[in-house]
């Protein structure tokens, strides 16, 4: 019987989370970080976290609807994220256990999609992309 591999996923906590949140990551068996863990303010524009993850490979996590809306991609650009954005609306102090039910929902997540957990409800969403044609001039 062929053996599976397990690779552990890079996330990158964009917000405030506490240190249970990490952890849980951790314990399922990925890496989380935090922006100043990679030496950088936590006032780091949405932009440069989106370059920063598609750049270097991390998933997104956030807890803010407004964080959400500032990684993506505007109608007006044609550039695509491509990476995760796990969105955590429960409360902080319920960020651990969100992140809990989103590894037990899905064993593995797709790039390009955006989870949402609430309490009790992991829902999933495609991402924008960008527009495969080209504008024509007239």
């Amino acid at each position: 019987m062929p053996r599976l591999h397990f690779h552990p996923v890079r996330f990158l906590l964009y917000g405030n989370f506490s240190d249970e949140t990490a952890a849980q990551f951790r314990e399922s068996g990925h890496v989380a970080v935090t922006l100043e863990q990679l030496g950088l303010a936590s006032d780091t524009s949405p932009q440069m976290v989106r370059e920063l993850a598609r750049k270097q490979q991390y998933e997104l996590v956030v807890a803010d609807r407004e964080m959400v809306d500032a990684l993506l991609p505007g109608s007006a650009r044609r550039e695509t994220f491509g990476r995760v954005i796990v969105f955590l609306r429960d409360k902080p102090e319920d960020h651990a256990l969100a992140v809990m039910r989103l590894f037990d929902r899905f064993k593995r997540l797709t790039g390009g999609r955006l989870y949402t957990i609430s309490s009790g409800r992991v829902k999933v969403s495609q991402l924008p992309t960008s527009d495969a044609s080209p504008v024509a001039n007239s």
